[in-house]
């Protein structure tokens, strides 16, 4: 297996884990913001959506002014997002555009 391919294969893993954390602390989020929110108005943990999602985070600060989950579940998704332009760097496929590999 060539080296590029592999280490294209270790910055995925490291993307998809990212990603699955970011996903994860979206969940704390939601049970953190529906723990103080009345049955009625409490926020579904399924079918997200942009409208949804800045809910969320609205309802969040409110909430927790103090609070640093939103600021680390960025960071996770922004760190997959970094991981996986590398891994599509590092398996060419930038290579079309004069760029890679």
């Amino acid at each position: 297996m060539s080296t590029n391919i592999l280490i294209a294969l270790v910055l995925f893993a490291f993307a998809q884990a990212c990603v699955v954390v970011a996903g994860y602390l979206q969940w704390i989020i939601i049970a953190e913001v529906n723990r103080k929110l009345p049955d009625a108005e409490q926020i579904s943990y399924f079918l997200g959506y942009p409208g949804k999602y800045f809910k969320i985070l609205r309802e969040y600060r409110r909430l927790y002014p103090e609070g640093r989950l939103p600021a680390l579940s960025g960071l996770a998704f922004g760190a997959g997002l970094l991981f996986m332009l590398a891994a599509a760097w590092a398996f060419g496929f930038f290579r079309a555009f004069g760029v890679g590999p």
